[in-house]
């Protein structure tokens, strides 16, 4: 190593002094030869880290062998440079070649171009991503506006059984009777009191009490309809009446049974 320091300040020669030896002794001919020759032994005593390695471990390589090595290792370098796609396309068995690599990273790149969209552009797709949904609901609202206002004209122009009512001794605990038929009637009305034509399966009657209860309908076709009904056993029963899902005024009545 102190060798080669003092060889190092041996050929520290300053610029000048290099050119006047060159314009006083040598021609500029034999000074661009020199140069050369002091270049490429210049080249020659950069030995790579490996080669260092390999001497120290007393396996020193030639200058013939270093170059051919180093030219090894540099082709070798360039072979394991392949691009990611490239490498998936060699593990699908579909290796490309040289000029269709560049060809398809060419066009990668033109598709990565169109995908660099500016934030003014994200923003305005996001808005009318959100103008869009806004615009559904706006739309849905809308439709159950209408339908509710649909059913709620229909509601007013048909006449509802509002003022249906029920009754007769059937509800009056008095005089109704264990294990024996009794009798009420249910009178269909609207709001106005005005007899309303409605079919017997629009009239509902349950009946819930202690026991069961046997009962049935009657159409009398004249907006009413008659009940009949027997207990099996005393105690309270309710009996809920209604005409299209609406109760009849007072229902469920209240009818206590005795003995």
């Amino acid at each position: 190593a102190k060798e080669e320091s003092e060889a190092k300040v041996k050929r520290m020669v300053d610029v000048n002094v290099v050119q006047s030896e060159a314009r006083g002794k040598i021609s500029v001919e034999d000074f661009e030869r020199k140069a050369k020759e002091e270049s490429e032994a210049k080249v020659k005593r950069m030995v790579d880290v490996n080669a260092v390695q390999a001497e120290a471990r007393g396996k020193k390589l030639t200058p013939e062998e270093y170059e051919r090595k180093i030219k090894e290792e540099s082709e070798a370098k360039v072979k394991r440079m392949v691009d990611v796609d490239n490498v998936q396309a060699e593990a699908r068995g579909k290796k490309l070649t040289a000029e269709e690599f560049e060809r398809k990273a060419k066009e990668e790149a033109e598709a990565k171009v169109k995908r660099m969209v500016s934030p003014s552009t994200v923003v305005a797709e996001a808005r009318g991503t959100k103008e869009d949904e806004e615009d559904k609901e706006r739309i849905a609202r809308l439709e159950r506006r209408k339908k509710e206002r649909d059913q709620q004209q229909q509601s007013t122009s048909t006449p509802q059984p509002t003022g249906t009512f029920a009754s007769g001794a059937g509800l009056r605990g008095s005089e109704v009777k264990v294990n024996d038929l009794n009798l009420f009637t249910i009178n269909v009305r609207d709001g106005s009191d005005q007899k309303l034509t409605v079919s017997k399966d629009r009239v509902k009657v349950d009946i819930k009490g202690p026991a069961e209860a046997i009962y049935d309908v009657f159409d009398n076709n004249d907006s009413s309809f008659d009940v009949e009904w027997g207990p099996t056993n005393a105690g309270d029963y309710f009996v809920n009446v209604s005409v299209d899902g609406i109760p009849a005024k007072g229902s469920p009545y209240l009818v206590s049974v005795k003995d």
